[in-house]
């Protein structure tokens, strides 16, 4: 799967740091929410269970999404993210949208009008 680009790296540098963080995150997040989603690990229509975990209250976050494997009978990490939570508003024209192979979305962006805001 293509990456998004490493935003780890840039908020604390090395793997072992951001290991640490990850780690640090899944140990200390406060529950935020759980969903109902696919089974993403044997890719069955059996329903399984994502929670977000959030640590941190500032600016910056960390979201940490834990999924389950009912066959195994245990969780693991899906995936781990930093979140900015306020900052500077862009405007943005979304000039098309089309379907990614992955099953996101993903939109072709570039830095025109007209104000897009919450």
């Amino acid at each position: 799967m293509p990456r998004h680009g490493n935003h780890w790296t840039a908020l604390y540098g090395n793997d072992e740091d951001i290991e640490a963080v990850i780690v640090r995150n899944l140990q200390e997040s406060k529950l935020i929410d759980t969903f109902s989603c696919i089974d993403v690990t044997h890719e069955t229509e059996r329903t399984e269970e994502v929670t977000c975990l959030r640590w941190g209250n500032g600016s910056i976050v960390e979201d940490v999404l834990v999924v389950t494997d009912t066959p195994e009978q245990s969780r693991f990490l899906y995936s781990s993210y930093p979140v900015l939570r306020d900052g500077i508003r862009h405007t943005v024209t979304v000039d098309s949208v089309e379907a990614w192979e992955y099953g996101t979305g993903g939109a072709d962006l570039s830095p025109a009008s007209p104000d897009i805001r919450d």
